[in-house]
């Protein structure tokens, strides 16, 4: 009976090692950007919800220009979108996570921000952790910025609470560029 249980725990946590392999492995291949940005994270992040059984929401403005952003564009938007979330899956402690993109005239803005502890101060540091330091790399791969901090909820009176309310990821990324890597795919392919 003993070797029986021994063997039934080795069969659960070889299971559940396969089960995090396989998740890893699927994260690492770009996801299908067939339907653009806008339906590969609202696919991404209702996959999410159910995996990690946080309330998630996407919101997104509607911009014709979201339909037009070539794959590699694309692509750094959905993976600073997919680490955040991660993160927050990993470290907040969080009931909920929210993903916005908003869109002005000169740039794309993508927003996670979720309600859980926050950051700690040598959350950026971390040896071996590469996570924030790419996202930063996608941003300014499109000459945009990232920004992490804390969410602070303000009351009715304008007053900032004094406790951390979660973390808000702010990443930038300039249409210009975005859309200067579709015409450059165009011009190689004239050339070639």
């Amino acid at each position: 009976p003993q070797c029986a249980a021994a063997l039934a725990v080795a069969n659960r946590s070889l299971d559940a090692a396969c089960a995090a392999s396989h998740q890893a492995v699927a994260e690492l291949h770009a996801p299908s950007l067939e339907a653009g940005i806008v339906g590969a994270l609202a696919h991404w992040t209702g996959d999410f919800a159910t995996r990690t059984q946080l309330r998630t929401s996407f919101v997104c403005t509607a911009d014709v220009r979201l339909t037009r952003l070539p794959a590699d564009a694309a692509l750094a938007v959905f993976r600073v979108a997919q680490e955040a979330l991660n993160n927050i899956a990993k470290h907040a402690r969080a009931e909920s996570a929210d993903v916005r993109i908003e869109t002005g005239r000169r740039h794309l803005t993508l927003i996670v921000s979720d309600d859980g502890i926050g950051m700690t101060r040598n959350a950026r540091s971390r040896r071996g952790h590469f996570g924030l330091s790419g996202m930063q790399a996608r941003c300014a791969a499109f000459e945009g910025t990232l920004h992490v901090s804390a969410r602070r909820v303000v009351s009715r009176r304008g007053e900032s609470d004094k406790a951390s309310r979660g973390t808000l990821v702010r990443a930038r990324f300039a249409w210009d560029a975005m859309l200067a890597s579709a015409r450059g795919a165009e011009r190689r392919a004239l050339q070639s």
